[in-house]
């Protein structure tokens, strides 16, 4: 199958005028999704057999195919958008993110998504660091704080880089080494800016860019608003500081982190150094409160089942709660044995092949 081909017909198909939205995902979600056929074999049957097939009327069935007709227009930006290194993952992709389809309803997914960087970066689940556009700065200096020590445990952080306490997580994050995923608020060359400054082209390794909108969107408050189910779906804390809405006003990452009907596996925080309505709000729907950095970076590491850094260093390795030991004696069988328990990110496997393997650490 030309993957290429494939998602061009997508593309095409999601955003002609002449299809309704709905529509489209309903065709694509029926017959890609559930029944795992590429769209390109769709576009080789009648219009009456798609109307069977897919329950479509006559004119629907002829309006879908009808916009295969334009798949060379996309095939072309996408060929385009391959130059600058901007490729897309569409909900069948092996790289589609687990944790979107796993967090959010089938209605609510993007069946596309513009990416550019390190695809490693969605092998895990990360944390949020959100707040305020206007921020003090005790507010800015506790996020730098927890920012940096969260890189320096190797946690990846997810934002939108939106003003204030958003941006700030994310420049400290990115400055200490740290794994960073930005899901945007416009198309994905619309912020070229923004990905110049935070990842230069060739220096992706470790940043991901996301946009579920066309390339060229551009920003609105509404796209903006629509993308935090993204941030929330794609990590696994919540931490919020000084911010200026409440709960209620953030849907998407209230029913995610603090609803009744929120999944065990996220937790919200919220920092008591910030008096504001806001603040308070989080916390009485249930977000648990912290004082400052280091109490927040504890709780974080305590829902992840981790130690602080330094405690694992001074500790014996076989003595750490829940830890099993993993023995391996160069690259490749460190490879093989952590394949047992997932897939391991390109970006880990080359490091390991890059390690010295000469030292006797490893013997007894």
């Amino acid at each position: 199958m030309d993957t290429n081909h494939e998602a061009a017909l997508w593309l095409t198909l999601l955003n002609t005028s002449h299809v309704k939205r709905q529509v489209a995902k309903r065709v694509i979600h029926r017959w890609c999704v559930a029944e795992g056929q590429p769209l390109a074999a769709l576009f080789d049957l009648g219009a009456a057999e798609v109307a069977e097939q897919l329950g479509l009327s006559p004119a629907e069935a002829t309006q879908v195919l009808a916009a295969g007709l334009d798949v060379a227009v996309q095939q072309a930006a996408l060929t385009r958008l391959a130059a600058s290194g901007i490729g897309v993952i569409t909900r069948v992709d092996a790289a589609y993110p687990d944790l979107l389809t796993e967090r959010l309803p089938e209605e609510r997914l993007p069946y596309y998504l513009f990416y550019r960087g390190d695809l490693d970066n969605l092998t895990q689940p990360g944390v949020a660091l959100l707040g305020g556009a206007q921020p003090a700065e005790d507010a800015l200096a506790q996020v730098s704080a927890l920012a940096s020590a969260l890189a320096d445990e190797g946690h990846l952080l997810v934002g939108g880089y939106d003003r204030g306490i958003d941006r700030q997580a994310l420049d400290d994050a990115r400055g200490a080494g740290a794994p960073i995923t930005l899901v945007l608020p416009a198309g994905i060359e619309t912020m070229e800016a923004v990905l110049q400054r935070l990842a230069p082209r060739g220096a992706v390794d470790r940043v991901l860019a996301l946009s579920p909108y066309a390339p060229t969107v551009p920003y609105s408050d509404w796209l903006a608003a629509a993308r935090m189910s993204l941030i929330g779906a794609l990590a696994e804390v919540l931490v919020v500081v000084a911010p200026d809405k409440e709960p209620d006003a953030m849907g998407d990452l209230r029913d995610l982190f603090v609803s009744p009907t929120a999944a065990a596996a996220h937790r919200a925080l919220a920092w008591t150094g910030d008096h504001g309505p806001a603040t308070r709000a989080w916390i009485d729907a249930g977000a648990q409160p912290f004082s400052g950095a280091e109490a927040g970076l504890a709780h974080i590491l305590a829902h992840f089942g981790a130690v602080p850094a330094e405690a694992a260093g001074e500790a014996d390795i076989d003595a750490l709660p829940g830890v099993e030991p993993i023995v391996f004696h160069d690259a490749d069988s460190a490879i093989e044995a952590l394949e047992q328990t997932g897939r391991v990110p390109e970006a880990l496997a080359r490091r390991l092949r890059e390690a010295n393997w000469d030292d006797d650490w490893h013997n007894d």
